[in-house]
């Protein structure tokens, strides 16, 4: 990972900085404290504490040694993993000391049929987030297969698949407590709300 500092409001930026040398990253995520986490596959999750200077790797377990997506929650982290040779999973930071997984996302009717297209990389969880109308509420969006949901902070999940499953990042509409609005790649069949060169947005009701 490289590190770019912009100059002049934007006009200029810095010549790249090399910050994690020879790590595969897959995420990013600043916390309000200033910490940030880095998801890499292979030693898992990353903290710098002096604005990315230097970094310590955290007591990730193996399960977790292949990131694939972070996410800020409150005081804590929300990880997702790849699987192979352990199952997919989503980690919570407990306590900024151990990793804890949160339940088991192959019990989840539809995970028999999880897969990727790329040999090398196993099904993982692209994106995770949790619903800012009920803290309760977890989504983590499968690669492929849709939408892993939790209604009680991971203890169990069930999976949604009356969309199309190729999801890259599920968020909840903070105005609105019975939509989702999704981001996918090409070819959706949903009614879109919004659009852009690589993906479109729309809302998905519960049903």
């Amino acid at each position: 990972m490289a590190e770019v500092a912009m100059l002049d409001d934007g006009r200029t930026w810095s010549a790249p900085e090399v910050a994690v040398p020879e790590t595969d990253i897959t995420d990013l995520a600043a916390a309000p404290d200033g910490t940030v986490y880095v998801g890499t596959v292979g030693r898992g999750v990353l903290q710098s504490h002096d604005g990315l200077r230097d970094f310590v790797e955290t007591d990730t377990p193996d399960a977790l040694k292949k990131v694939r997506s972070l996410h800020i929650d409150g005081d804590s982290v929300l990880a997702g993993s790849e699987s192979r040779p352990h199952p997919v999973s989503v980690f919570r930071w407990q306590d900024h000391e151990e990793w804890r997984q949160l339940g088991d996302l192959s019990a989840c009717s539809g995970s028999a049929e999880w897969h990727y297209p790329v040999p090398t990389i196993g099904v993982h969880v692209r994106h995770v987030s949790r619903d800012p109308h009920k803290s309760e509420r977890l989504y983590a969006a499968m690669q492929v297969g849709g939408i892993a949901i939790s209604p009680d902070n991971g203890q169990s999940w069930y999976d949604r698949r009356n969309l199309d499953l190729d999801v890259h990042m599920i968020e909840a509409d903070p105005r609105r407590t019975e939509s989702l609005p999704e981001r996918k790649p090409w070819g959706l069949r949903e009614r879109g709300v919004h659009s852009n060169v690589c993906c479109r947005i729309w809302d998905w009701d519960f049903k």
